[in-house]
C-alpha cells in the first residue's frame, strides 16, 4: 500500500535527519582518527578502506538495488523474493571476502603496506556482514520502512564514532580501527532484524534449488547486473588515483598518502550533500502522476494512464522498433517478426526491459507500418500547432 502524504513527509524527514547524522558522525570519526594516527598510518588505513569500500559499494548497487525495486513493485507476499535476495547477496559478498582474503598478500606487496596481508584480511571480515546489512536495508527500503532505515543508519555511524573514540582512549591501531568498522556493521545489521528477520525469511519449507527458486533468481540477476557493473567500473575509476599514488610512492613518502586521503575525504563533503538530495529527498517527495501509454504499466499498477487522469488528448509514447531495408523478402520479414515476438514474450527479455522502465510489446509488420504512419501524422500536427521550425 502506498504511504499517505503525511507518512511520506515523516519518512522523508527521518531519512534526511539520519543521512545528515550519518555524514556528520562519520566526518567527526574520520577527523578524530586522522589526528590520532598521523599521516603515515592514516594513509595505510585509507588505502585499505578504499579497497574495502570499492568492493562493498559495488555490491550494494547490484542485488540490493534490484531487491528494493522488486519488493516495492510486488503486490503479493514477497517472502520468497526476500529469501532469494538475502542468500544471493550473502553468496556474492562471501565470494568477495574469499577473493580479498586470497589477494591480501599480493595487495600488501603492491601497495607496500607493512603487515598489509593481515590488515587486508581483517578488513575482509566486514564483507559478509555488510552483504547481509545491505540486503536487509534493501528489503526495508522496498517496504518504505523509513524509521527503521534511519535508526539503523544513525546507530551504524554512532557505533563507529564511539568505537574510534574508545580505541583512541585505550590504544589506537589500524587493526583496531578495522575491527570497529566490522562491529558497526554487525550492530547496524541487528537493528534491521525486526520485521524481516530470520524467522520470516526462512520460515516454512525454505528455498527449492529448482523451479520457484530459479524463478526468483532471474529477475534479481537481470536487474542487478547492469547497475552492479556500472558502479563497479565507476568506483574503480574513482580509486585508481589513490592506489596508483600509493603503489608508486616510496616508503619514505608514505605520509603524502595520509594527507591525500584526508584532503580527498574533505573534498567529497559537497558531493555527499548532493547525494542526500538525489537519493533521499527527491525520491521521497516525488511520485508518479500518470503513465503516458494506453494501458497501465505492470511496474506501476497503481499509477493511472493519462486518459484515466483526465488528459485523454495527451499522446506521447517512446518506442523502439526493428526495421529491414526496403525490398527485403516477405519470408525474411516474417521470420524476423516471429523471432522478435518470441523474444518479447520471454521472461528473460521481459524482466530485463521492465527493470529499465520499458514495457515489451510486439506486432505484425502490417500493424507496425500503420503505427508508424499514425505517429508521423501525430507529430506532423504537433509541429504545425506550435509552429516549430528548424533554425538555419
Amino acid at each position: 500500500m502506498a504511504p499517505t502524504n503525511t507518512e511520506a513527509a515523516r519518512g522523508t524527514a527521518v531519512l534526511v535527519f539520519s543521512q545528515s547524522c550519518y555524514f556528520i558522525l562519520g566526518y567527526f570519526a574520520v577527523v578524530f582518527l586522522a589526528r590520532e594516527f598521523g599521516p603515515a598510518a592514516y594513509g595505510a588505513y585509507g588505502v585499505i578502506m578504499s579497497v574495502l569500500v570499492w568492493l562493498e559499494e559495488s555490491g550494494r548497487s547490484a542485488i540490493p538495488f534490484a531487491t528494493a525495486k522488486l519488493v516495492a513493485e510486488t503486490t503479493a507476499d514477497s517472502a520468497a523474493l526476500e529469501r532469494t535476495a538475502v542468500i544471493l547477496n550473502l553468496a556474492l559478498y562471501t565470494m568477495l571476502f574469499v577473493l580479498l582474503w586470497l589477494l591480501a598478500p599480493g595487495l600488501s606487496s603492491w601497495f607496500g603496506i607493512a603487515d598489509g596481508a593481515l590488515l587486508f584480511r581483517i578488513a575482509a571480515i566486514d564483507l559478509p556482514f555488510f552483504g547481509a546489512y545491505t540486503a536487509f536495508r534493501a528489503i526495508h527500503q522496498g517496504y518504505r520502512h523509513f524509521f527503521q532505515l534511519g535508526c539503523s543508519q544513525v546507530i551504524y555511524a554512532l557505533t563507529k564514532l564511539v568505537g574510534f573514540l574508545f580505541i583512541i582512549r585505550f590504544g589506537v591501531s589500524v587493526e583496531s580501527a578495522l575491527l570497529v568498522n566490522v562491529a558497526a556493521t554487525i550492530i547496524g545489521l541487528a537493528c534491521l532484524f525486526p520485521g524481516i528477520g530470520p524467522g520470516r525469511l526462512f520460515a516454512g519449507s525454505g528455498l527449492r534449488w529448482q523451479g520457484r527458486w530459479l524463478k526468483e533468481v532471474k529477475p534479481l540477476a537481470f536487474a542487478a547486473m547492469p547497475m552492479g557493473t556500472y558502479y563497479f567500473v565507476l568506483g574503480l575509476r574513482g580509486e585508481l588515483i589513490l592506489w596508483t599514488l600509493q603503489a608508486m610512492s616510496p616508503g619514505a613518502e608514505s605520509a603524502v598518502i595520509g594527507v591525500f586521503v584526508a584532503a580527498f575525504n574533505i573534498a567529497r563533503a559537497p558531493s555527499m550533500i548532493l547525494t542526500t538530495v538525489t537519493t533521499v529527498i527527491l525520491p521521497s517527495l516525488s511520485r508518479a502522476l500518470a503513465v503516458s501509454g494506453d494501458a497501465r504499466s505492470p511496474s506501476l499498477p497503481n499509477v493511472p494512464t493519462m486518459t484515466e487522469a483526465g488528459q485523454p488528448k495527451y499522446k506521447a509514447v517512446g518506442w523502439f522498433g526493428l526495421m529491414a531495408p526496403a525490398g527485403t523478402a516477405a519470408g525474411i520479414v516474417a521470420k524476423l517478426s516471429d523471432a522478435v515476438a518470441d523474444a518479447a514474450r520471454s521472461p528473460e527479455v521481459t524482466t530485463g526491459l521492465r527493470v529499465q522502465g520499458i514495457e515489451p510489446a510486439s506486432s505484425s509488420p502490417q500493424q507496425f507500418a500503420v503505427f508508424i504512419r499514425e505517429q508521423l501524422e501525430l507529430h506532423k500536427q504537433l509541429v504545425a500547432d506550435v509552429d516549430l521550425k528548424l533554425s538555419q
